[in-house]
């Protein structure tokens, strides 16, 4: 129910987000037993979370699951000072591959009794072993049903990365990317007309293109937050 552009100008001295607003709330009508999940965009929603002065973060999936995950994050590095990009990415990694850990115990593994990966370990040489085969296979198929990318300034300007299980992270070299439902619309938009090199008045250009196709998939929303890095400031 998101989409979520980011897309880097100038070759790197600037980078621009965009967000839809759509959330979805679950009503109860009448006597039915199951919720109805409602569509709609709400003026506090918010999907581009800013991490620092500079460092942005965008995600599309499961709201409570990255919520606590950006929660997570942004404790861990409100400790520090002038925190660069390449440090916020190395706590951001390793904070995922816990989240995503903590969830794969819950969903998996607790289910089957066992209270942690060192107890799974341990009484895995009790088990048959095609059932603790099939145990494995289980965890090695598990995904978590998320996007995410940060979007700041490196060493050699503003990029993008994107963030995957169970914790790793990839540099976008050509310079945009598309989070959510909505970006199999929006995607091949940006394949054919973004390139990095271009200034923040025709990057615009092409990223609003891209939200308007987007909204082609009933779950992306019209209504659009943008944020501008860097933030500028009066």
């Amino acid at each position: 129910m998101t989409l979520c552009l980011a897309g880097i100008y100038d070759n790197g001295a600037g980078a621009i987000l965009a967000a839809d607003k759509m959330t979805g709330l679950s009503v109860r009508r009448g006597n039915v037993t199951e919720p109805e999940l409602v569509k709609q965009e709400r003026e506090d929603t918010y999907k581009i979370k800013m991490l620092t002065d500079d460092i942005a973060v965008i995600t599309a999936g499961d709201g409570d699951w990255t919520d606590a995950l950006i929660r997570d994050i942004q404790k861990k590095i409100h400790i520090h000072k002038n925190i660069k990009f390449f440090k916020v990415l190395k706590i951001s990694l390793a904070t995922f591959r816990q989240h995503y850990l903590d969830l794969i115990l819950r969903q998996e593994l607790m289910p089957l009794g066992f209270e942690s990966f060192d107890d799974y370990h341990r009484k895995a040489l009790q088990y048959d072993r095609q059932r603790i085969e099939q145990i494995d296979l289980r965890l090695k198929a598990f995904n978590v049903p998320i996007d995410i990318a940060l979007v700041g300034k490196g060493e050699n300007g503003y990029e993008i990365q994107e963030i995957d299980a169970p914790g790793t992270s990839q540099i976008i070299r050509y310079g945009f990317t598309a989070l959510g439902n909505g970006k199999n619309y929006a995607l091949p938009v940006l394949a054919d007309t973004y390139y990095p090199t271009m200034n923040r008045k025709q990057a615009t250009a092409i990223l609003k293109k891209a939200k308007v196709e987007g909204e082609k998939d009933p779950s992306v929303g019209e209504k659009t937050d943008w944020v501008y890095l860097p933030i500028e400031t009066e």
